[in-house]
This record gives structure tokens, sequence and C-alpha cells, in this order.
């Protein structure tokens, strides 16, 4: 029985390693990283170290390899693209905008590259843009409604 160790990958970031490392652990292949706890306790040693190397022993490297390459499956959740998740941002800025002021801003620049997006937008992005652009809005109705009464 070869106890030998192999390298699989080596990766920037300690997330990333984990993330590999519990796939495995997932499908019952035991991994190891020699350099976890230095990439931990001195981040910017990891890219001199040559990354953070995941390792398996020799008999599952074959396995391990073909379980890494494959693309997990989404686990319900959706997947949000960036708009959708920008529309969300904007919305939950603005929700607590309308109890502190500068998130409004904040929230007003979250929705300004709305009007560069190309492509159809989805339901649940224009329904999110669209309640935001109002919570926005809401703290100067009082103003604009006194300025249109004056006129």
């Amino acid at each position: 029985m070869d106890e030998r160790l192999v390298t699989l990958a080596r990766f920037e970031w300690l997330m990333q390693a984990n993330l590999a490392r519990c796939r495995l652990a997932a499908c019952g292949i035991e991994a190891f990283m020699p350099d976890q706890y230095t990439a931990s306790l001195c981040w910017h040693y990891a890219k001199a170290l040559g990354g953070i190397r995941l390792q398996v022993s020799s008999e599952d490297a074959e396995d391990a390899r073909a379980i890494l390459e494959e693309i997990p499956e989404p686990n319900g959740e959706p997947i949000l693209t960036d708009h959708e998740q920008a529309a969300d941002r904007a919305l939950r800025a603005a929700v607590f905008g309308v109890l502190l002021a500068p998130l409004e801003l904040y929230a007003l620049w979250l929705l300004l590259p709305v009007f560069r997006w190309e492509g159809p937008l989805g339901a649940r992005e224009r329904r999110n843009i669209v309640a935001a652009a109002v919570l926005i809005a809401l703290p100067f109705l009082p103003a604009l409604l006194a300025f249109a009464a004056r006129r």
C-alpha cells in the first residue's frame, strides 16, 4: 500500500483550498493541506510558498482529480447574476436609507449602473429597481409636493 501524498492543486486563497478539501471530504476522500496554518497566520506568505497545497494519497489521486474537475451543481438556491446582485443591494441600501439618510446616496450610486445595462431585465430585477427608486425618492416627496403646490 502506497502512503505517498500527491499534490492535486495549489490555491492562492485559503478559502478556495478549504472548499476543495470539503468537496473531497464529502465524497469520502481524505485531503491534507500542509500549508494551511502558515497561510492562515501569514496570508501574504501563501504566494511566496507557491500557493496552498491540497494533497491526497496517491491511490485516491485519480478520483480526487475527477471530483475537482467536475462543476458542482447548485444546491437549490438560485445563483444571482451581477445585475440581480446589484439590484438587491440597491434595494437593501434604499430600505435602510429610509432610516439613515447617507445610505440614500449609496443606494442612488448603486442604481446608476442600471442605466448602462444591456439586455433584458428579469422581473425580480425590475421590481427591486423600481422599489429602490421609490424608496430613494420618498424623502424628497414632501418637498416636491410643496414645490408643485406653489406653481
